[in-house]
């Protein structure tokens, strides 16, 4: 059974007031590292690749291939997964701060995400992770009647608040 519930907004807004972005990963101090969030057309080509892998991932699950087949189609879902996590946190990243100068160019930034030393591109990930999970919108939580509780609902349940274009409106 469908139900509708309503949202105040200002709850939203207060809940950002205390949000913040630290746009430095600082490697050490000779070597700073600065990022920004991603914006909707990032998050949204990153959600394109994701949909993209989840299909592949199904399709690994198809009786009808060979073994062969669903080894080679999820190693190629693993490629695309990494490469997009590397496209995406090579996004984030405006500029490096080395000793020999500074880095704005977007494909040396690849390049340097690229390749990396695992310590710095998971100390740049965890803290883009940090950063994101600050400052995302908190799910609501709502309170079911008792009637929908005899029925088997829950008495509370959590719904994550989600400004996503592509389902915004339905």
């Amino acid at each position: 059974e469908e139900e509708e519930y309503q949202i105040d907004l200002k709850v939203l807004i207060a809940q950002q007031q205390n949000n913040y972005w630290i746009d430095q990963v600082v490697i050490n101090p000779d070597f700073i590292i600065f990022v920004k969030p991603l914006t909707l057309r990032h998050m949204t080509k990153n959600s394109i690749k994701n949909f993209e892998n989840n299909r592949i991932f199904s399709l690994v699950n198809d009786e009808s291939l060979s073994d062969e087949q669903k080894l080679e189609m999820f190693n190629q879902s693993f490629a695309n997964l990494a490469k997009a996590t590397i496209e995406l946190i090579a996004e984030n990243i405006y500029k490096i701060l080395t000793p020999n100068g500074e880095v704005t160019d977007k494909d040396f930034i690849l390049e340097f995400v690229n390749n990396s030393d695992k310590e710095i591109f998971k100390t740049v990930k965890d803290h883009l992770q940090e950063m994101k999970n600050n400052n995302d919108l908190k799910p609501i939580e709502f309170s079911t009647t008792p009637e929908q509780q005899s029925a088997g609902a829950p008495a509370t349940f959590s719904v994550p608040i989600n400004f996503n274009n592509s389902d915004f409106f339905g």
